[in-house]
């Protein structure tokens, strides 16, 4: 049966300092009861004693079967209170844990180093001085355009979600929104790749934050792009632009 592999760091803080626990013992339980999981500390055969190292890490390798339950670990070392730390899942992080698909190396460090969850997300304000209620906006009365521009990081492959984030003023069914986009990298003609959507129409409710989908304009996007995004709010309703939410793998 395929195993997944796992890797930690076991801390403690002494006298207000940060302290590694090498030599501490770890358990594995099913997560919120007393029940030990079967964990080995190679990817087939091999013991199923885990033990910190000098540095503190551990690793340890679980069978796929029960990798879609939640877990608790244990750590126990003489001279140390015990450590418990509970309800995590196996494809989630935690303050110590960290799943290793995919990750090239062997120490905590590596992992780190090369850790992706698969998810980045950025949020880009709208430098406007206008305000609804608490929120910083760009105000656009009465229809008009809006103009912003922002980049693709440099370790973006593809999108997850992009998109303008405003408050409008009114409730519409079929709002006519226009959006277009210049995006390039540096040391390319602006204008590279150039696209636009004048047919989609959207739904939302006054006053309620809504989320308008850009990523069909930025098909061709890569890794260290800069973009230009242009949006004409043809209905004559106001509109309180937030920023850019843009999420990526």
């Amino acid at each position: 049966m395929a195993r997944k592999k796992f890797i930690g760091v076991a801390t403690t803080i002494q006298n207000g300092d940060i302290e590694i626990l090498p030599a501490a013992t770890v358990t594995v339980y099913r997560a919120g009861t007393g029940t030990v999981i079967t964990v080995y500390d190679q990817e087939s055969g091999g013991g199923t004693s885990i033990v910190t190292n000098g540095d503190g890490e551990f690793f340890f390798w679980m069978n796929f079967a029960t990798t879609d339950v939640g877990i608790k670990i244990k750590l126990e070392k003489s001279g140390y209170d015990d450590i418990i730390i509970d309800d995590i899942t196996a494809f989630e992080t935690a303050s110590f844990l960290y799943n290793d698909s995919g990750i090239s190396g062997d120490t905590v460090k590596d992992a780190l180093d090369n850790l992706d969850d698969g998810k980045d997300d950025l949020w880009l304000a709208q430098p406007g001085g206008d305000a609804n209620g608490d929120f910083g906006v760009e105000y656009v009365a009465g229809g008009g355009t809006l103009r912003m521009s922002f980049f693709a990081p440099h370790n973006f492959a593809s999108i997850v979600k992009a998109a303008l984030v405003f408050i409008p003023g009114s409730t519409n069914g079929s709002a006519d929104i226009d959006i277009s986009s210049d995006y390039a990298a540096a040391g390319e003609a602006y204008t590279t790749h150039s696209e636009s959507d004048s047919a989609s129409t959207y739904s939302y409710t006054a006053n309620q934050i809504f989320e308008l989908d850009i990523s069909g304009i930025l098909s061709a996007l890569s890794a260290d792009d800069y973009i230009g995004l242009t949006t004409v709010f043809q209905d004559a309703e106001n509109y309180g632009a937030i920023g850019i939410r843009f999420q990526y793998d």
